[in-house]
């Protein structure tokens, strides 16, 4: 049985006429600038246009500003943002890496400063729906994942290689090993030619020294590369997210845990939703199975892989039974 709510409690609270819970948290949310209305899907929307790093468009100040409903009304507004901005329609469009590194960090911001459950509960909706607005056509996602599946068993044929290549060449040395007595005789006449080598092989040294700084340069380059809509961009955003969840999560007092862990939770649920909807296709499952692979599950803090883990079940089970 639920206490009774004394008249000096009743007086106080924020909303004193208002009785149901339901209601308080409607009001909430209105307060909040995330009840869905005309007048806010009347507003116009961000210039697909503009670029992230224009002085018009400042998306770390809208969303981690101290306004609350600014800050909530741009997250609403992302979604016709994004859809506009990774359109193939629009020729400067796309979105990079780093774009997406920057704007989760102003998305976790917005999610940092809310208060009260049903805020945050709706806030993490409104931005794990995010993934779909970078959601390409069912052909664009396919040819995505079969491009994605050619490139990892590739990479993984060469390691391979390099690793029988690797074991050739130790028992090469160690057959080498055995001969070393009868060499002895012959090193007077090969210090000549050793010599010689020696300076092949600081030419070949520097030249592969010079091929690591350009790998090294494109890797880097990689992270500025514009893409448009598909499952590889919808993948990038969820990879992205891991990634700046990771990165603050030792700044992530007691009490702001909760809100977090429910974002990761709506992030994964609408990850098997996009997989689901495209029938488990194999690359598509790796595109997004490699990024929380590759961003929580092989990384640490042990709090946030074992959270994913508990709840990645429970997410995909809801999935499949809702598709039954």
């Amino acid at each position: 049985m639920a206490p009774a709510i004394s008249k000096m409690n009743f007086a106080n609270h924020p909303h004193p006429r208002i009785n149901t819970v339901e209601g308080r948290a409607r009001r909430s949310l209105i307060e909040a600038g995330l009840n869905k209305s005309k007048k806010h899907d009347a507003e116009p929307g961000f210039d697909s246009s503009l670029d992230l790093d224009s002085s018009e468009v400042k998306f770390g100040r809208l969303l981690a500003g101290s306004d609350v409903k600014a800050r909530h009304r741009g997250v609403q507004k992302l979604k016709q943002y994004i859809r506009s901005r990774c359109s193939m329609d629009n020729e400067n469009g796309g979105m990079s890496e780093l774009d997406l590194m920057k704007l989760w960090k102003g998305l976790w911001y917005c999610l940092y400063l809310a208060d009260k459950v049903p805020v945050q509960d709706e806030l993490s909706k409104n931005i794990a729906e995010l993934l779909f607005c970078f959601e390409g056509t069912k052909e664009e996602d396919e040819y995505a994942a079969r491009l994605y599946l050619e490139i990892t068993t590739n990479a993984k044929d060469d390691e391979i290689d390099e690793d029988h290549v690797h074991g050739s060449h130790c028992d090469h040395e160690d057959a080498a090993s055995t001969d070393e007595s009868d060499m002895i005789e012959v090193d007077e006449e090969m210090d000549g030619e050793d010599k010689e080598n020696s300076h092949i092989m600081e030419a070949e040294e520097e030249e592969e020294e010079e091929g690591e700084e350009e790998e090294e340069e494109e890797e880097e380059d990689a992270t500025l590369v514009k893409h448009c809509r598909g499952a590889h961009l919808a993948s990038a955003f969820c990879r992205t997210f891991f990634r700046t969840i990771r990165k603050n999560w030792g700044i992530t007092d007691y009490h702001r845990i909760d809100k977090f862990y429910t974002l990761m939770r709506y992030v994964l649920h609408q990850m098997y939703v996009y997989m689901a909807s495209r029938s488990f296709n194999l690359g598509i499952v790796r595109l997004f199975n490699d990024a929380l692979f590759e961003e929580i599950l092989s990384m640490i803090p042990n709090g946030l892989r074992c959270h994913i883990i508990d709840i990645s079940v429970a997410e995909l089970a809801k999935r499949v039974e809702h598709q039954r």
